[in-house]
């Protein structure tokens, strides 16, 4: 039941615009945790998140899925955390 809580906190907060990247998002739930619903190898998410160019459209809409959020929305974060390394 916790970790409900917790992707409804964070789908809360991507809804609202106040998560700006993806590791942001994982200060309130763990990295396995979403991992784990989304299937895929741990070592390679991993990577995902720390460089997100290397996502595809399935990943964003795993994460998508995960929160229950548009992919659009897990897109505008992605696309946040690039222009953030960039600079």
């Amino acid at each position: 039941m916790e970790q409900e809580e917790q992707l409804k906190a964070v789908k809360n907060l991507i809804e609202t615009g106040n998560i700006k990247d993806l590791r942001s998002i994982f200060l309130y739930v763990k990295k396995s945790q979403v991992n784990l619903k989304i299937g895929g190898n741990y070592y390679r998410f991993l990577r995902y998140v720390k460089n997100p160019r290397l996502m595809s459209f399935d990943d964003v809409y795993s994460i998508a899925r995960v929160f229950d959020v548009t992919p659009s929305q897990i897109t505008v974060i992605v696309l946040n955390q690039i222009d953030m390394k960039k600079k």
